[in-house]
């Protein structure tokens, strides 16, 4: 990973923030799941270029990541550990003709 710093942060009580962005490369993933208490096994399955291959498809897609660090780790979760959902959001219909409106929810396991 190419730094551009005069002097390390830490000792003058600063810390580096790596973002997550379409330019970031397969380094800066590294770094930031490392950060975020996951490692990737020397990286010759290729998970870090295709995190960031997913990344730059995002943001084409005008999704950004450069102040989620959450949202990238429920994605470095989700793909690549065993991920439980937070969340169980219903199915829902609702079909009006008037005068009724009739809504059916459905959740699903």
């Amino acid at each position: 990973m190419l730094m551009l710093a005069c002097m390390n942060p830490e000792p003058v009580g600063n810390i580096r923030r790596v973002l997550i962005s379409d330019l970031s490369g397969k380094s800066n993933i590294d770094y930031k799941a490392r950060e975020l208490g996951f490692k990737f096994s020397n990286n010759k399955d290729g998970k870090s270029r295709e995190l960031a291959q997913w990344v730059k498809n995002m943001a084409y897609n005008s999704y950004q990541f450069d102040g989620a660090e959450a949202s990238f780790e429920l994605v470095i979760q989700e793909q690549f550990s065993d991920y439980k959902s937070y969340f169980n959001w219903p199915i829902m219909m609702c079909i009006f003709t008037p005068p009724k409106i009739h809504c059916r929810a459905q959740w699903l396991p």
